[in-house]
């Protein structure tokens, strides 16, 4: 929505002027990113499914249809979701997948999730590191 309301003003002021304005426009870049490593005993889920709520440190269960955003991670149980707002700000992760090491029928899911709190200053740049273990 900022973005967007961005665009309008930055199209809004630009066509209302006929001087040519030389003085660059910053926009500030958003570096606060979650890397979340999906693994069971250690051990990397691939392509395991994460489920994202915004704004709670409650875990809202295994209801997929009550989350925000949905990923997938990679072959190696990590992923990468960049571009989170700074100041203060709690996510609950939900993840579901099958470990072939333990279920070699890929029939019984391992499930799991995690809270995290990011608390950044205005155009801070940090990356959050969050393991987030499933069990049978």
């Amino acid at each position: 929505m900022k973005r967007i309301l961005f665009f309008l003003l930055v199209l809004g002021s630009s066509s209302f002027g006929c001087k040519k304005n030389t003085d660059p426009i910053i926009v500030p870049a958003n570096g606060v990113s979650a890397n979340l490593f999906v693994n069971h005993h250690g051990v990397p889920i691939a392509h395991a499914r994460v489920f994202v709520k915004y704004g709670t440190l409650v875990f809202p269960g295994t209801d997929t249809t009550l989350y925000d955003q949905r990923y997938v991670t990679n072959a190696n149980g990590r992923l990468t979701i960049a571009g989170l707002p700074n100041g203060q700000n709690a996510y609950t992760f939900y993840s579901k997948g099958v470990d072939p090491g333990w279920d070699s029928t890929h029939v019984t899911p391992v499930w799991g999730y995690q809270f995290l709190i990011t608390d950044t200053h205005t155009g801070e740049t940090l990356a959050y590191n969050v393991s987030v273990p499933v069990s049978e």
